[in-house]
Parts: C-alpha cells; structure tokens; sequence
C-alpha cells in the first residue's frame, strides 16, 4: 500500500513538474514591428506560430517600395513565405525611386481609359497642356542621356505615346503654368523629377 501511495505521488510529482515546465515556456507571441523608415505607418502585429502576415504594402511621396527587410542595412530580405521568427523582431521597409516608366505608368497620361485625367478648365480636352509638354521635354532629354540600351528602349517607347505632343521650348513657362490640383494630382511626382532633369538639379540617382 506503501509502494502505491509512494509511486502515485511520483508520478503526481514528475507531471506537476512538466506542467510547470510547459507553463513556463509558453508565449504569448512574438512583437512584430515594422519600420517604415519615413513611408506610411504600418501597426505592429503578434506572432503566435513563428510565422508573419505580409502587411499591407506602405507608401512613401516619391518613391517605389522595395521589400522588408531583416537588418537596419537592409541586406537580408524577409521571406513572408518561408522565414520564421523565434523572438521580438522589427522588419525594416526598403525605398528606392521609380524609374521612368514607372512614372510614367503611375501617371497614366498614356491610357486611353484615363483621358479624364487631362481635362482643364472648361472640361476642354488638351492634349498640349503644359504638363504633357514638360514631359516630352523630359522624355527627349534623357533620350539623349541613356547609356544603357534598356533605358534607351524604354524611353523611345515612351515617346510613342507622345508623338502628338510638341515639347515645351520654356521649361519655366510651362512650369509656372502647371498648377497640382484633384484633375492632375497623378502628375505630381512626375513633374517634381522632371524639374530635377531639365533644370540639371541632380543626375546621380539616374546614372544609366
């Protein structure tokens, strides 16, 4: 009766003692941060399984997203797919400018479905306002300036979808002309970079 009394509280003993242990080692998660190093803010999240939920992609002024990444430096991208965490971790959010084309296409002064976008006042359809004007300048000017055959390929068929418009002449008349409102918001980070190019602000960030 002994040996039964003295193994039950044996086993009572090695359970208490496992289940203390499982106690202890259980998370609640882990604290997901991402830092959007100066693009729109993304809220924290909890990892309960080691694995992370892609965020919603974040948006910076100017700038194209270019992935989250594992490091400050940011040299080890993340793998929403098959990378786990095993601890706190704070992902980091990686910028790089548009390209041209992208401008371009974010723009949409080259689709048909988007023609709305180029009325002016009196809902008159122009299709030399100044914006587009300033953009074919543009357009020509980095024609001239591509050293790589990719970009320059990319730019001439840029032109095509400007075949009709004549390129500005006044780079600073056409400028004081464009006015950023509701009609043309989408044109506003084109014109800022097409102010760098024809006023030869900068070319560093465009070499090639």
């Amino acid at each position: 009766m002994k040996l039964k009394t003295l193994l039950a509280s044996l086993v009572l003993a090695i359970f208490s003692v496992f289940v203390l242990a499982s106690c202890e080692n259980k998370t609640d998660g882990y604290n997901v941060i991402f830092e959007v190093n100066g693009g729109s803010q993304i809220e924290s999240i909890v990892s309960t399984d080691g694995k992370v939920t892609e965020p919603t992609t974040p948006t910076k002024d100017g700038y194209a997203f270019g992935g989250w990444f594992k490091d400050e430096a940011l040299t080890d991208d993340f793998d929403f797919a098959n990378d786990t965490i095993s601890g706190d971790t704070t992902l980091y959010a990686s910028w790089r400018y548009y390209t041209v084309a992208e401008l371009i296409e974010k723009a949409s002064f080259y689709e048909e479905t988007s023609k709305e976008r180029f009325y002016v006042e009196f809902d008159e359809y122009q299709i030399n306002r100044p914006e587009n004007k300033i953009v074919k300048a543009t357009l020509l000017k980095l024609k001239k300036l591509a050293t790589s055959f990719e970009n320059s390929k990319e730019i001439r068929q840029l032109l095509i979808a400007f075949e009709q418009v004549q390129p500005s002449i006044n780079y600073d008349k056409d400028f004081s002309r464009i006015i950023i409102g509701r009609n043309n918001k989408d044109y506003k980070n084109l014109i800022n970079w097409s102010k760098v190019f024809l006023k030869n602000k900068s070319f560093t960030s465009f070499a090639g």
